[in-house]
């Protein structure tokens, strides 16, 4: 029959342990691109988004009718809002 050494066993073991290695590391590769190609279209996404919003806003701001003052620092930011008084007088 067939007569094995223990250096042709390890060699065997050597060769399928490097197989297996190299099967799971090209797999997680794999997997790692799909992840940052669906990361960079959702930042792409989000990014786009933000733009939008940005121009949707410009847009509205530039549309709001100025019958109040913009806020400036000597006016409150509340008008209904006075200074706390103190709560002890002085007599």
């Amino acid at each position: 029959m067939f007569r094995f050494t223990t250096r042709d066993l390890l060699w065997l073991t050597v060769m399928v342990a490097l197989a297996i290695g190299w099967w799971l590391e090209s797999r997680s590769a794999s997997q790692m691109r799909g992840e940052n190609l669906m990361l960079r279209r959702s930042h792409e996404m989000m990014r786009y988004g933000i733009e939008v919003l940005e121009s949707e806003h410009d847009a509205v701001v530039r549309n709001l009718p100025r019958t109040e003052p913009i806020y400036t620092d000597e006016e409150p930011l509340i008008r209904d809002v006075q200074a706390p008084t103190s709560a002890r007088s002085d007599e």
